[in-house]
């Protein structure tokens, strides 16, 4: 809600069309990786609807959204190293890394790419 407050955008569900199931979420949001801000594109899809295209496709109306509604110049996701379903869609947009960091997780540094794609 606070990405709606302060940029007017944020996650958005994704509903199957035919049965309005509710498959997961995507959308836009501003993050940070070591003091550096980027408008990245977040996705979660339930599991049990893995490998049927929803987060290719959600992604791709995000990408469009950056380019045409927000004049974005570039737009990121951040994958964890060992997702490979997740690299595999930002892979298939295009994206590619461009910077890796380490997340905390509980006390354990997790490795992440930064991918990124130039909408100019």
């Amino acid at each position: 809600m606070k990405s709606y407050q302060e940029h007017g955008f944020g996650l958005w569900a994704i509903i199957d069309q035919k049965s309005k199931d509710f498959i997961g979420q995507c959308g836009i949001v501003y993050s940070d990786v070591e003091d550096e801000s980027f408008l990245e594109i977040g996705y979660l899809v339930n599991n049990r609807y893995w490998n049927q295209g929803y987060a290719s496709s959600a992604s791709q109306l995000c990408i469009a959204y950056a380019k045409d509604k927000l004049k974005a110049e570039k737009i990121c996701s951040f994958i964890r190293d060992t997702n490979l379903a997740s690299r595999k869609v930002a892979e298939k947009n295009g994206m590619t890394i461009i910077k890796q960091f380490d997340k905390d997780y509980s006390g354990r540094p997790v490795r992440h790419f930064v991918y990124s794609l130039d909408l100019n």
